[in-house]
């Protein structure tokens, strides 16, 4: 399980008042002004019609940072996957993105965890590949089939 935390807006690093926090808290992303689709009671904006699914709004909470995480990791289980990799578990999918993360700088008083960084992550995923296994120094007797082959074409 990966537990979510929520910011303020504005790119800010700084726990939201609403927020969920503690030591237990692994990362955070903003929780405040979040476009979503549909109407929450507050429509902003619209075109005009009676249908809620044509209506923008925006909301706050950790309701709303965690899809954002749950998206920063699919999106890196796709690389991984990309890769030729099995997906990671929960537990090794913590550890990239707290490992890669943006450190908290401030409310310390309310620990929110790292901000996930997918650039970060991206690169520390590459740098899983294996280096490449050198060719193997042809033996005599692998090479012994060229040298006919060479007088075939020099005749």
């Amino acid at each position: 399980m990966i537990y979510v935390g929520a910011t303020g807006g504005n790119n800010s690093l700084s726990p939201a008042d609403f927020t969920n926090y503690g030591s237990r808290v692994d990362v955070n992303t903003w929780g405040r002004s979040i476009f979503t689709l549909g109407s929450t009671g507050g429509k902003i904006y619209g075109n005009g019609t009676d249908d809620i699914n044509d209506d923008y709004t925006l909301f706050s909470g950790t309701s709303g940072a965690a899809p954002i995480v749950a998206g920063a990791i699919a999106s890196l289980q796709g690389v991984i996957m990309a890769e030729g990799r099995e997906p990671l578990n929960s537990y090794d999918m913590r550890d990239l993105i707290t490992s890669t993360g943006v450190a908290q700088s401030e409310g310390l008083n309310k620990p929110v965890g790292k901000r996930p960084d997918l650039k970060a992550a991206i690169q520390k995923i590459y740098s899983w590949r294996p280096e490449p296994e050198p060719e193997p120094e042809p033996t005599p007797d692998d090479s012994a089939w060229l040298v006919p082959a060479l007088n075939l074409l020099l005749d």
